[in-house]
């Protein structure tokens, strides 16, 4: 056994020998198919580097952003389901507002009711000096 290892590596050394100066297609057959090794190495090494990773980088962003748009199209659905109840709750608090409108004083009985609460602080022993309701102010 440890004489053929010794043929082969005599073999293959003396195919590495003497091949400066001829042709590579003239070369023997174990320096072919290193070069041609190297070759195709060096090739897959200039693609991923210089194509491939770029890819790679897109192939994750679109990753991330398929992700994103799965969580956000879980929560949408989620909220689709409750949807027809979230829909019933704001008709109840809109009746609610409303309810709550027409208790409040309209313009024509605002000058009323200040002077109502005029009389009644006269009553009492107070003097108001001015009385002067601000700008209506329309919030959510």
């Amino acid at each position: 056994m440890a004489i053929d290892l010794k043929q082969l590596s005599e073999s293959l050394s003396a195919q590495f020998q003497g091949l400066s100066g001829r042709h590579p297609g003239m070369w023997p057959l174990a320096p072919r198919i290193l070069c041609t090794m190297g070759v195709v190495l060096t090739m897959v090494a200039a693609g991923y580097f210089g194509y491939w990773s770029g890819q790679f980088d897109e192939q994750e962003a679109g990753k991330a952003q398929e992700d994103k748009l799965k969580a956000e199209y879980t929560d949408k659905s989620r909220q689709a389901v409750n949807l027809d109840a979230l829909r019933a709750q704001k008709q109840q608090v809109d009746q609610y507002v409303e309810r709550l409108q027409k208790q409040l004083p309209s313009k024509a009985e605002m000058a009323a009711l200040l002077s109502d609460i005029n009389q009644a602080g006269i009553g009492r022993g107070l003097q108001f000096e001015l009385f002067k309701p601000g700008q209506v102010v329309v919030k959510d």
